[in-house]
Formats: C-alpha cells, sequence, structure tokens
C-alpha cells in the first residue's frame, strides 16, 4: 500500500463518516418519534466534519479562507509588506474552471481523480437535504448548520460567476 492509497482510504473514510452522521442526523429530524438527546461528542464530530468537507468542497470551487484576524483586530497587518492586494476576481476561479478541475485531474490513481467529485456530490447531496428538512420540519440546529453553510456556499458560487 503506498501512502497515495492510504490518504485515499482515510479521505473516503472521513467522507463517509460525514454523509453517515448528517444521514443520521435528518433520519432524526424527519421520524415521527420526539428528537432524542444528541450527545456533546457527536455535535463535536458532526461540526468538525461540517467544516473540513465544507472547506474542501468551498477551495474546489475557488473560494478562499479569510485571513485569520491578528490579537489587535487589524486584518490589514496579517498581509505580507510586498503582497499585491487581490480583488474579488483574481482571488476565486470562474465556477466553471472549478468543475473542470473537477474532471481533469492529472492524478495517475483513479480514486484521487474522482475523490473531489464524491466531495463535491455528498456535500450538496447533505446540504440540499439539510435545506429541504430546514424549510419543511423543525429540526435540531445541527441540521440548520449545513443548511445554512450550503446557502452561503451556493451565494458564493453564484458571485463569482458575475
Amino acid at each position: 500500500m503506498t501512502a497515495d492509497d492510504f490518504q485515499m482510504i482515510v479521505s473516503g473514510l472521513f467522507l463517509s463518516l460525514f454523509v453517515v452522521i448528517y444521514g443520521y442526523l435528518l433520519y432524526l429530524s424527519w421520524r415521527k418519534a420526539p428528537l432524542p438527546t444528541i450527545r456533546t461528542q457527536l455535535v463535536f464530530t458532526a461540526n468538525a466534519l461540517a467544516a473540513t468537507v465544507g472547506t474542501i468542497v468551498a477551495t474546489l470551487f475557488g473560494q478562499e479562507l479569510p485571513p485569520p484576524p491578528n490579537a489587535g483586530g487589524n486584518v490589514a497587518a496579517n498581509v505580507a509588506p510586498n503582497a499585491s492586494p487581490q480583488t474579488p476576481e483574481s482571488s476565486a476561479l470562474p465556477p466553471t474552471a472549478a468543475l473542470k478541475s473537477l474532471v481533469i485531474v492529472k492524478a495517475t490513481n483513479r480514486w484521487r481523480q474522482n475523490m473531489p467529485a464524491f466531495y463535491v456530490i455528498a456535500y450538496f447531496v447533505v446540504g440540499f437535504a439539510a435545506i429541504f428538512t430546514w424549510l419543511v420540519k423543525d429540526p435540531p440546529e445541527m441540521v440548520n448548520t449545513p443548511a445554512y453553510i450550503t446557502f452561503g456556499l451556493m451565494a458564493n458560487i453564484v458571485r463569482a460567476a458575475f
């Protein structure tokens, strides 16, 4: 087993855990019985998985993370002195280029080629299911979180298109 194989196995397990946990939470939201108490460990794990998978998908669509604030709260101080300012147009790939990058990958490993597409598909399936559940039912806050984040990511993808 190569290091590349190991990375793909861990990435696949990580994505599977994301889908299973949020699938379980969506199931709990739709069943007729009252919602059980959700343990703190599940909340932490679900939030960590959603943040990681969401960041990967946002990056695939050319979205960049904001710079972390320094202790004084001056975001401009986080920029290197010789860095050129970035405009919104230069900081993100157009959505079509990001989608093409999902298909055209220079990799020899078939799993490595397809893993970004698996992440995008899983993220949007869970996200759209969470949005629908949020609109129709009264789900736990943990189901609302991916709904909000999916809305925000879709808004940024649409914004980048224009």
